[in-house]
C-alpha cells in the first residue's frame, strides 16, 4: 500500500476474539478518548459466530457516533490466527502512522500523538515506542475488572538491540511506525507463528531500523490473574500449569530461536551492515563477560589460597602447642583426674 507523505493519519489496528465484548469497549474507549485529532480503529474480529461479530459491529457504531472512524474486518475461523488478524488490519488500515493494540489492553490519551511527535521530530527514526505499565487485574463474578497493582516491567533506560535479542521488552501497543520511511514488506507479521508473532516481527523492524525512545508511559498491559492472557506469565503467578499452553509458547520460542539464526546468516536486504555491528557488539559483550568471569574466578582462588594459608598456620600452631611442656603437663593432669575418676574427657 502506497501512503502519501502528507497523510497524517493514524490508524490503530485492534484485534478481538468472542466473548470479549466488554473488553474491546475499554480498547475502543481508550483510542477515542486519544487527543491525536486524525485517527482511525481498524477492528478485526476473529470469529466464526455472527452473533459476536454482530456485537462488535453494533459497538462499533456507537464510537463512530462519538465521532471515532472505524473499519471492521472480519476473519471468520475460531483458530488462533493472530498473526493474520495483524496483517488483516494493516491492510486495511489507511494511516501514515499504524499503530496495534488488543481488545484486552488499554492506550492512555496522550499516546498517539506523544509518538507521531517523537517520529516528526527524528525524521531518521522509521518508529517510536512508549514506556508500557503492567497492571495485574482480577475480574469478578459479575465480570468488571479490578486492577490490584501496577509494575514496571518492560521498562528499559534506553533502546538497545542486544538487550531486545534476549528478551521482548517493547509490547505491541506500545509503538507507531511511519510507513512512509519503511517498505511494505517490513510492515508484515509473520502468519507461522501462533504466539510471539510480535517479538518476531520486532526482531526484523528493529534490525532494519533502530527506534526512537519516549520515556513516558503512554499504555497499559492488563495481566488477568485467572490466566486468561495467552501470556504464561500469569500462570506462574497463579502457580496453575495448562499443558496445552506451555507446548505452544515451546514451539513459539523454537521458532525464534531458528529466526534469529537466519537473521544472522542471512541478513535481510539492507541490514548487512546493522547485523554486523551487532554481531561485533555480541562478541565484545562476550569477551566482557568472560573477562569479568575470569576476574570472579581468580578472586575467589585467592581468597581460597588465603584460606588455606589461615588454616595452615592454625595447624602449625596446634602442632606446636602439643609439641610444648605446657601441652605434655596438661596430658599427664587430665590422665591422673580420670584414674581418681574426675573427669572424663579432656
Amino acid at each position: 500500500m502506497v501512503v502519501l507523505m502528507q497523510n497524517v493519519k493514524a490508524s490503530i489496528v485492534i484485534r478481538t476474539v468472542p466473548n470479549r465484548i466488554d473488553f474491546l469497549d475499554q480498547a475502543l474507549f481508550s483510542v477515542l478518548c486519544n487527543t491525536y485529532a486524525q485517527c482511525e480503529a481498524v477492528v478485526v474480529v476473529q470469529s466464526k459466530s455472527d452473533d459476536y461479530f454482530a456485537q462488535v459491529t453494533e459497538l462499533c457504531k456507537t464510537y463512530i457516533l462519538r465521532g471515532l472512524p472505524i473499519k471492521t474486518v472480519r476473519n471468520c475461523t475460531n483458530s488462533d490466527e493472530r498473526a493474520k488478524n495483524l496483517n488483516l488490519g494493516i491492510a486495511a488500515a489507511a494511516g501514515r502512522y499504524i499503530g496495534f493494540l488488543d481488545d484486552d489492553d488499554i492506550l492512555y490519551p496522550t499516546h498517539i500523538a506523544s509518538l507521531v511527535k517523537t517520529l516528526e521530530a527524528n525524521y531518521s527514526s522509521a518508529w517510536a515506542y512508549a514506556d508500557t505499565v503492567g497492571t495485574l487485574c482480577e475480574i469478578d463474578a459479575l465480570g468488571d475488572l479490578y486492577i490490584q497493582s501496577h509494575h514496571f516491567f518492560f521498562r528499559k533506560p534506553k533502546f538497545f538491540y542486544p538487550e531486545l535479542w534476549f528478551e521482548n521488552f517493547i509490547p505491541l501497543h506500545s509503538y507507531i511506525i511511519d510507513r512512509y520511511r519503511v517498505k511494505d514488506d517490513v510492515v508484515h507479521f509473520d502468519e507461522s507463528f501462533t504466539l510471539l508473532e510480535d517479538y518476531a516481527f520486532l526482531l526484523k523492524l528493529a534490525i532494519a531500523h533502530e527506534p526512537k525512545y519516549y520515556p513516558e508511559v503512554t499504555c497499559e498491559y492488563r495481566f488477568r490473574l485467572d490466566g486468561s492472557n495467552s501470556s504464561n506469565f500469569t500462570d506462574e503467578l497463579s502457580g496453575t500449569f495448562n499443558f496445552e499452553k506451555q507446548e505452544r509458547w515451546r514451539i513459539a520460542r523454537e521458532k525464534i530461536s531458528i529466526l534469529k539464526r537466519d537473521l544472522i546468516f542471512f541478513p535481510l536486504p539492507g541490514t548487512e551492515k546493522r547485523t554486523l555491528d551487532f554481531l561485533n557488539t555480541l562478541i565484545s559483550q562476550s569477551q566482557t563477560e568472560l573477562q569479568s568471569m575470569r576476574a570472579k574466578v581468580e578472586a575467589s582462588q585467592a581468597q581460597v589460597h588465603a584460606l588455606q594459608a589461615q588454616l595452615d598456620q592454625s595447624q602449625a600452631k596446634i602442632g606446636a602447642m602439643k609439641t610444648s611442656k605446657f601441652w605434655r603437663m596438661r596430658n599427664v593432669w587430665f590422665r591422673f583426674n580420670r584414674k581418681i575418676g574426675l573427669g572424663q574427657h579432656e
